[in-house]
C-alpha cells in the first residue's frame, strides 16, 4: 500500500501486561488473535450489510464472530450499540478461522427479519425488540489495590503508568530491584507521574528466594514479572 503505520512497541506490550495480569485468560486470548495459528481478526467490506443495524450483522454469520466495525473515517468501535447503522464505507470487524470463512449465512435474511406467527401472537425479533447487554461498556468501579512488580526493564514504568488508570487513590506498587540507578529513577520520577498509587522500592533479586519471601508474595493482589534488561 501507499501509506505507513508506526507503532510504539513497548507502550502496545506495556499495556497489555497490565490488562492481562487483571483478567485471567485474557493473555491466552490475545496470544491466539494475534498469532497466525487458530483464528485472527480480519475487517471487511460487507455490501450486503449496507444500512443495516450492527445487531444483523452479529446474526449474519455462521462460521465467525463480528466484534465490531471500522468507521469510513477509520474509527475503530468494538462492540457499538447494537442499532448501530453499517454505511457504504464502514467495515466489520470479525474473528474467524481464515478469511474464506468469513462468509454470510445463507438464511442471513431470514434470521435478521425473523417473525412467529402463532395463533394468538407473533412474536418479532429485531433490533428494536431485543437488546444485549454489553459488559464491555458497564463502569467498572476502582478499588485500592496493592500490586507487585517484580525486576525492571524499559517497559516497567509504561506498566506503572497504565496500573495507574485501574486503581483507586490510595494503591501500593511494590517493586523489586537491585539497581541503585533504577531506584534513584523510581524515587526521583517515576513516584512524581503516579496519582493514585503510592511506590515502594524494596532492594533485592528476582532470582533470589529469600529476597521474595520477605515480600510476602501472597499479600498482593496481582504481580507482575519481568526480565531484566541485561536478560532481554
Amino acid at each position: 500500500g501507499d501509506e505507513a503505520l508506526f507503532v510504539y512497541a513497548n507502550e502496545i506490550i506495556a499495556r497489555i501486561i497490565a490488562q492481562s495480569c487483571r483478567q485471567r485468560g485474557l493473555s491466552v486470548i490475545l496470544s491466539t488473535l494475534l498469532s497466525f495459528q487458530n483464528d485472527e481478526i480480519y475487517f471487511k467490506h460487507e455490501n450486503a450489510l449496507v444500512g443495516r443495524t450492527f445487531y444483523d450483522a452479529v446474526f449474519s454469520y455462521d462460521k465467525c464472530s463480528v466484534i465490531g466495525l471500522m468507521l469510513s473515517d477509520g474509527t475503530v468501535k468494538i462492540f457499538p450499540r447494537l442499532n448501530t447503522i453499517i454505511n457504504i464505507d464502514d467495515q466489520i470487524i470479525v474473528i474467524a478461522e481464515d478469511d474464506d470463512k468469513i462468509i454470510l449465512s445463507s438464511d442471513y435474511l431470514l434470521r435478521i427479519n425473523y417473525e412467529y406467527s402463532g395463533s394468538k401472537s407473533s412474536l418479532l425479533f429485531n433490533h428494536n425488540t431485543v437488546l444485549l447487554s454489553n459488559p464491555m461498556t458497564g463502569r467498572v468501579t476502582k478499588r485500592i489495590e496493592r500490586n507487585l512488580l517484580l525486576g525492571w526493564n524499559k517497559k516497567a514504568s509504561l506498566i506503572a503508568k497504565e496500573l495507574d488508570t485501574y486503581v483507586a487513590r490510595g494503591s501500593e506498587l511494590h517493586i523489586l530491584t537491585n539497581s541503585n540507578i533504577i531506584t534513584q529513577f523510581i524515587k526521583e520520577q517515576l513516584a512524581n507521574e503516579l496519582t493514585e498509587q503510592k511506590i515502594f522500592v524494596h532492594s533485592g533479586s528476582l532470582t533470589n528466594k529469600f529476597d521474595l519471601e520477605k515480600l510476602n508474595l501472597f499479600s498482593y493482589d496481582y504481580v507482575i514479572l519481568l526480565a531484566n534488561e541485561e536478560s532481554e
